[in-house]
């Protein structure tokens, strides 16, 4: 079996609040990208929630997300979307200065002849120290081009010290 290596692609730490985060020119040469964001929102609540596109893209998105607050479960779908709902980010009524975690896979994002699948997860802490919110997706966007950016859009903005990371895996 292949022994998959990581390798980073690229490394955004905010300096200042933002509503948005884009990684461009994406290379080709990787079979898959793995996405790790560290965030916190500056809305005036205890959430805002998060979007990914791809190349600039506004249609053919659909996710799927399950969703777990205490003893409460939940799902959702959205087909056909301008974008794809990925989680909740920590807003600024919950403990200061703790972040949200959250990671994506994105398999074969490089082909040129299939749809794109995603996944991931995320969780958000609340003032109980325990997890608040946790969300684990399933996406498409419904598109054969190669991947060679994508963006991440907050419902209000994402903090200073917001950290997303993206990274290309190889089978070596």
């Amino acid at each position: 079996m292949a022994n998959p290596a990581m390798t980073l692609i690229q490394s955004i730490v905010l300096g200042s609040s933002s509503s948005a985060v884009s990684f461009a020119s994406i290379p080709g040469t990787y079979q898959d990208l793995k996405l790790i964001c560290s965030l916190r929102s500056d809305i005036a609540g205890s959430n805002s929630s998060f979007y990914l596109t791809f190349n600039g893209a506004s249609t053919n998105f659909s996710d799927t997300y399950l969703s777990m607050n205490g003893t409460t479960i939940g799902s959702a779908r959205d087909n056909a979307g301008a974008n794809s709902f990925l989680g909740a980010i920590e807003g600024s009524t919950e403990l200061a200065n703790v972040f949200s975690h959250h990671e994506f896979y994105i398999p074969g994002y490089a082909s040129n002849s299939l749809a794109k699948p995603f996944g991931g997860f995320s969780t958000q802490e609340n003032n109980n120290a325990s997890p608040f919110f946790m969300y684990k997706t399933a996406g498409l966007w419904n598109n054969t081009s190669p991947i060679t950016s994508l963006s991440l859009t907050n419902s209000a903005n994402f903090v200073q010290y917001s950290s997303f990371t993206l990274y290309g895996i190889k089978n070596s």
